[in-house]
């Protein structure tokens, strides 16, 4: 039992620090599609503007 408890606890104090990571990493992930799109909705802008002006 107390071999158990001692897994359950290990497992539990491990989980926090890999989800913070997680979250970490799916944030990053999340703000690299952002800037990716303005990055892309800009170019789109920019094209648009020169096919107009022709």
């Amino acid at each position: 039992m107390e071999t158990l408890l001692t897994i359950i606890t290990i497992w539990f104090v491990a989980s926090i620090p890999a989800t913070l990571i997680l979250a970490r990493i799916l944030g990053a992930t999340s703000r690299m599609q952002e800037e990716a799109t303005a990055e892309l909705l800009a170019a789109a802008t920019v094209e648009a503007q020169s096919v107009a002006v022709r």
